[in-house]
């Protein structure tokens, strides 16, 4: 599992592992495509409902069980399980992560970000937003919803807020 739900489901769809019908041991996601906001394991299913264990629930662990037609669940990313034990040489030195290696990694993510579409479910707001002028896009015209907020890129939207 990822940091974040949508992360995870992200991950499972590049890698062409998220499908549509439940496995054992599968990762359930909950909410719109593309912004899932809960997660939890597919424990079991039957052709009627899918059995789930699942955390940050009541602060408490908890054991579900959902209609596979259930509109809220957005999908399943399957784990890819290894049939044999990966046997790691001892001997074999592990790549350091440098801050060079770090920083390049993390604005090829923010570059990603950038480059999604955004979700249907806010196309009013967005619409609203880009006609009033608060939301412009970048260089290349990117509106980049999916992409986080910065401190600086927060205080130019309120900035175009409070100034017209």
């Amino acid at each position: 599992m990822g940091a974040a739900c949508a992360y995870s489901a992200d991950y499972y769809r590049a890698a062409g592992r998220f499908y549509h019908t439940p496995e054992v041991g599968d990762q359930i996601f909950f909410g719109p495509t593309g912004d899932e906001e809960h997660t939890g394991l597919v424990e079991n299913f039957d052709s009627n409902y899918v059995y789930t264990i699942e955390g940050n629930t009541s602060n408490q662990v908890a054991h579900r069980a959902y209609y596979l037609s259930d509109s809220g669940i957005s999908g399943y990313g399957r784990p890819r399980y290894d049939p044999e034990p990966v046997i790691i040489d001892d001997d074999e030195e592990d790549e350091d992560m440098t801050q060079e290696k770090f920083n390049e990694m993390m604005n090829k993510w923010l570059e990603l970000q950038a480059e999604k579409e955004a979700s249907p479910w806010s196309q009013q707001a967005r619409e609203w937003a880009e006609r009033l002028g608060y939301i412009q896009g970048d260089e290349k015209g990117r509106k980049m919803y999916k992409k986080p907020l910065t401190r600086e890129e927060f205080v130019q939207v309120l900035y175009r807020t409070h100034a017209k």
